[in-house]
């Protein structure tokens, strides 16, 4: 079988689709879409009447996606060892593993997973299916190099980035179990879609305030705490300086002030041979990560390092703090040099779902380069340099709910295709979770209904999630996810959480009277947070089906202050808040006794 230009074709022959381009679909012959993400809600009338099936999803098997988990941890530190050793030699530098992990191991972490999750697929497809042909767009593998973390992530959510990589694996690892057709496409760069900013028009404010920044980094101490994305509210985190004794300020820079590089095949052209593991998937990274390595870690390497050297920071910081170790790889660049230095590195959680999940390896990653780890409330007897800080949200006004107020129902969106393993729903799996949701409203009678108010997410990510509400319930209220979730909550008179992360556990601390549901076979909880969560089930506040959170609202409606402030039901929502979302009278107080140790 071989590549060529789109020719003529059998009209029996079945094609493999792995994307929603429709320049690379058929138009009479029977498809395998690869997976749900070809398949754009809003575009129903260009794909309803053709004749298709949709490959099941290979991290449906749950089992599956656990083992794989543990094989690509495996795979991940064999690969940042040998990465580590490259990139040392390219760059004439002998940085320590922790300094290349903290470096390049966003980027290693998910392009590993993302890769893997591909080629499975294509494998599994092509396995099970008699797939005689493919047509794939005619892109140069070079073109989509990406130039940093950023610009890597912004890709590799886009369905031009993922069908180059689908086209690249077919192409060089499948060419001999299928047909592969050249599309021709425009030579221009591949833009990425992204969703609409609006434009920030300065507020003389906002001008204050840039130039009181501007002059607050002519006060300080080489010698002090520095804050870097800590992801504290700007008030908490300049009243927590002024606690520690140091001039409030606020530090940060952009990446976009890097020129841009050309690629320089020399220092791509290395061999990476792997030790320990020997198998199909290690041919392939092989093959690709020579090829996709961003050229921050490569050909701008100097680049950015200078640039991170250059800036104004403390030269011998008492310890880092940050909540943000994936964002900027100019902060990467210069934490990871302070580090070298031993300058220790606290990282303090900034979402929910740690400390819940089964497995994350976003949380994984988080732990390994963190001399300290400052969690909301649990602990981990197997870490010790994980400690249990609390969660700490500057607030005086004491939040209340609205006994008279809507139920309001937050959902989230997400990408449509996987970026990182973690025991909560992956790509095609969010069709399931939006169901649930769908089942959980349909299983209220429409005087309840009347009631709810579905807070969608702001960023939809092409998964329609406005356009599936109005199909379903076209006079169910809507918001957009624009809102602020705090003045929601406090005009609601119950909060019905979806799914697992941050806002429910805001609402358990606040009060506020909460229902949890979501499908336990695509929300794994580890053992410690799965005793916490069957006493949420004991008294009414967690449930593992729609139907069951459904019943629940339906029998408190008329009486959820009585339901929520029952001693038993308050003395459990106490117990859970302490372990993942515990909060103090005095937090800056506290925060500033945490530090003082370290």
């Amino acid at each position: 079988m071989n590549s060529r230009l789109v020719n003529k074709h059998k009209n029996q022959d079945i094609f493999l689709v792995t994307s929603s381009i429709q320049k690379t679909w058929p138009t009479k012959n029977k498809i395998i879409f690869l997976g749900e993400w070809c398949l754009i809600f809003n575009q129903k009338k260009y794909w309803e009447n053709l004749k298709y099936k949709v490959q099941t999803y290979h991290w449906d098997d749950r089992k599956k996606l656990n083992k794989d988990y543990h094989y690509l941890k495996e795979i991940n530190e064999e690969l940042l060892e040998l990465l580590s050793m490259e990139l040392n030699a390219i760059h004439g530098v002998n940085k320590s593993l922790r300094y290349w992990r903290i470096l390049i191991g966003p980027w290693l972490l998910s392009f590993v997973q993302v890769l893997f999750d591909r080629w499975s697929m294509l494998n599994q497809a092509l396995s099970e299916n008699n797939i005689d042909r493919c047509m794939v767009l005619d892109n140069h593998l070079f073109d989509l190099v990406p130039e940093n973390m950023a610009d890597f992530a912004e890709q590799s959510n886009s369905d031009e980035w993922n069908e180059s990589i689908y086209s690249e694996l077919l192409k060089v690892f499948f060419k001999d179990k299928i047909n592969i057709d050249l599309v021709e496409v425009n030579k221009k760069k591949i833009l990425v879609d992204k969703n609409p900013t609006k434009a920030i028009k300065p507020t003389i404010k906002n001008i204050i305030l840039k130039k009181i920044v501007a002059l607050s980094r002519n006060f300080y101490s080489d010698n002090e705490y520095f804050f870097i994305d800590s992801l504290l509210s700007r008030k908490f985190e300049l009243f927590l300086q002024l606690k520690l004794f140091q001039f409030p300020k606020i530090w940060g820079f952009e990446d976009n002030f890097i020129e841009t590089t050309t690629l320089d095949m020399d220092k791509r052209n290395f061999c990476l041979i792997f030790r320990n593991k020997s198998d199909d998937f290690c041919e392939v990274l092989k093959y690709f990560i020579p090829k996709h390595l961003p050229k921050v870690y490569l050909e701008s390497y100097k680049l950015y390092l200078n640039q991170s050297l250059r800036n104004s920071w403390p030269k011998k910081p008492k310890a880092i703090i940050t909540g943000s170790v994936f964002k900027s790889d100019l902060n990467r660049f210069w934490i990871a040099e302070k580090t070298e230095e031993g300058i220790p590195l606290v990282v303090r959680q900034h979402g929910g779902a740690y400390g819940v999940c089964a497995f994350s390896s976003i949380e994984d990653h988080e732990h390994a380069i963190a001399d300290i780890w400052l969690s909301w409330g649990w602990s981990n007897l197997k870490k010790n340099h994980i400690v249990p800080a609390g969660h700490f949200k500057y607030k005086k006004k004491k939040l209340k709910f609205n006994p008279q107020g809507n139920a309001l129902v937050v959902g989230f969106s997400m990408v449509r295709q996987s970026y990182s393993v973690v025991s909560y729903p992956i790509a095609g799996q969010w069709s399931y979770y939006f169901n649930d949701q769908a089942c959980f409203v349909s299983s209220l009678p429409q005087k309840l209904r009347d009631q709810l108010l579905i807070r969608v997410r702001s960023y939809d990510y092409g998964q329609c999630q406005f356009e599936r509400w109005r199909e379903l319930f076209p006079k169910i209220k809507i918001d957009s996810g624009e809102s602020q979730m705090e003045r929601l909550m406090e005009g609601c008179r119950i909060y019905i959480a979806t799914y697992n992360a941050t806002s429910f556990l805001e609402a358990l601390n606040w009060n506020i009277p909460t229902i949890i549901f979501w499908n336990p076979k695509y929300n794994e909880l580890n053992e410690r947070s799965k005793v916490d969560f069957e006493l949420l089930k004991s008294v009414g506040i967690f449930h593992e089906t729609p139907e069951s959170a459904a019943k629940q609202l339906l029998e408190v409606w008329d009486n959820i202050p009585i339901w929520w402030n029952d001693d038993s039901l308050q003395n459990v929502r106490e117990n859970f808040c302490n372990n993942y979302v515990k909060s103090h009278a005095k937090p800056i107080e506290e925060v500033k006794k945490l530090l003082k140790k370290y």
